[in-house]
């Protein structure tokens, strides 16, 4: 099914709603929790790495830049793992919905 750009949808002549607005924030940010609970840093967010299906539905792209972290006994960050070190997407798990 084609998708399209977050960016495509922003910069047309067509009006948001606040309801729009909430839904489309809230599941962007379903969608970082998610990523941030895989350990990874997105370090690259921005309309055009977020595609909507044809049911408006928000996926978040290219990982090029993201980085696993590693965090300590308290849940907190404590470095980042080398910049060598790629995101293999293929782990993250491909049934989970957000």
């Amino acid at each position: 099914m084609p998708s399209f750009h977050f960016e495509k949808l922003i910069k047309s002549s067509s009006y948001f709603t606040i309801d729009d607005v909430k839904m489309y924030v809230f599941h962007i940010l379903c969608g970082l929790k998610y990523i941030y609970s895989c350990d990874v840093l997105h370090r690259d967010l921005k309309p055009g790495n977020i595609l909507l299906n044809h049911n408006y539905q928000i996926k978040i792209c290219d990982f090029g830049l993201a980085r696993w972290v590693i965090r300590d006994t308290d849940n907190e960050i404590v470095e980042n793992v080398p910049e060598e070190k790629r995101i293999d997407v293929s782990k993250l798990d491909k049934h989970s919905e957000f």
